[in-house]
């Protein structure tokens, strides 16, 4: 009698096993990223950071691979606030995401890349030039930080950022709860029969 039962939930406990593996879990999602189109609108290049790879300190950097930095920008930088006011003024700790030309360990060598919600300052050398509210899902056209080959190429890059989002329960954890009423319910039913 047990197996039979047994038999009977299995196939729902697979399908829950189905249900959640398929849900990705807050920190894997997809947060910021950068990419390089060309003029057909094909994706050249491109870096995505997850959740988890965001550092709240600011010092992870991403960049892009050497021959796509303008390097006449660096200490340009843009930089997205994350309230108003949003100025060289602002305290460091309102700074969001960053964008701009990186210098490579203190090498010559300049990178185009970006640091995702550093709070702690800017970790291009400056304040940066270009101060914006930041915009969730917002696609910010940063072309002019492409070497200028590039652009004569007609390639555009461009950030988006997802700001802060406020902590809510992850889908993962919220899939687990759900399964867990089903085997209760089911209990429930098995006890009643």
């Amino acid at each position: 009698m047990r197996q039979r039962k047994f038999i009977s939930v299995l196939p729902v406990l697979l399908i829950a096993g189905v249900v959640f593996a398929a849900i990705p879990s807050g920190a894997s999602v997809i947060s910021d990223a950068l990419i390089v189109l060309d003029k057909n609108g094909n994706i050249v290049q491109q870096i995505t950071v997850t959740e988890a790879q965001e550092d709240p300190n600011g010092t992870s950097i991403f960049t892009l691979p050497s021959g796509f930095a303008n390097t006449s920008m660096f200490g340009k930088a843009l930089v997205l606030c994350e309230s108003l006011p949003c100025d060289a003024k602002s305290p460091v700790s309102n700074f969001s995401d960053i964008v701009g030309i990186v210098a490579n360990n203190g090498t010559p060598k300049f990178l185009f890349g970006f640091s995702s919600d550093g709070e702690k300052g800017t970790p291009f050398g400056s304040q940066g030039a270009i101060f914006l509210l930041e915009v969730p899902g917002f696609a910010y056209d940063v072309t002019l930080y492409l070497d200028v080959f590039r652009v004569k190429q007609r390639q555009t890059a461009w950030f988006i950022s997802d700001g802060d989002a406020s902590p809510v329960p992850e889908p993962g954890t919220l899939a687990l709860l759900g399964i867990g009423f089903l085997g209760l319910a089911g209990v429930v039913r098995c006890k009643l029969n």
